[in-house]
């Protein structure tokens, strides 16, 4: 038996001197942009996206989304879009190198998370480090990192109607999505892998002073 007090959790982390913000001034469009990057199986929940989008745009909404990934159900999802009516606002970017995945983050409005599950949630700390505002299904890791109306948004797993209801309520009021997106990247130094290399070396050397 292992006592609480004896384990430590040390998470993946992040290059936040690579995934940060744009050093200029951005946001000057009209349309809201949002911004997804998960492999294309079911796990991530893809077609979750679709149904917001649907959504956003039959509210009225300038929108758009970009899809970053690749993956076995691409063609099955394209289909999707088009049968939808939604293929004018839906982009799919396949595989993106690292560079260009920061300047998908650093010009979008948001960042949208539709994963059916997520131990933890890597892409969620890079966006963030990047000052994007993240809205996710509450679950897995990603609870464990957003904290909701703070630095992200938080909606049941599966419910459309709310991650959308959402998206306009914030969308709308840029003076708190601003906000979030600086806290956001605020949190996301919590995750920064010089910061939990030192958490590292702290922990060997706790267990090397005790021989």
């Amino acid at each position: 038996n292992i006592h609480p007090s004896s384990i430590t959790i040390l998470p993946n982390g992040v290059h936040t001197n690579i995934f940060q913000p744009a050093s200029h001034s951005k946001k000057t469009h009209n349309i809201f942009h949002l911004a997804s990057a998960a492999r294309l199986t079911e796990q991530k929940g893809v077609t979750y996206l679709f149904d917001v989008v649907k959504q956003l745009t039959e509210q009225g909404l300038p929108v758009s989304l970009s899809i970053a990934g690749t993956g076995p159900l691409r063609d099955q999802l394209e289909k999707e879009v088009r049968e939808l009516g939604i293929e004018k606002y839906v982009t799919f970017l396949g595989f993106v190198e690292k560079e260009s995945l920061v300047h998908l983050f650093q010009n979008a409005d948001m960042f949208i998370n539709t994963s059916v599950y997520e131990p933890f949630g890597l892409v969620v700390i890079e966006s963030m480090a990047c000052g994007l505002p993240v809205i996710s299904f509450r679950q897995g890791g990603i609870k464990e990192i957003i904290c909701h109306t703070k630095d992200g948004l938080l909606v049941p797993p599966a419910d459309t109607h709310a991650m959308a209801t959402m998206i306009v309520k914030y969308l709308r009021n840029k003076k708190s999505l601003n906000r979030m997106g600086m806290l956001a990247k605020k949190t996301a130094t919590l995750y920064d892998w010089r910061r939990i290399v030192r958490k590292l070396e702290k922990i060997y050397t706790s267990v090397a002073a005790r021989k």
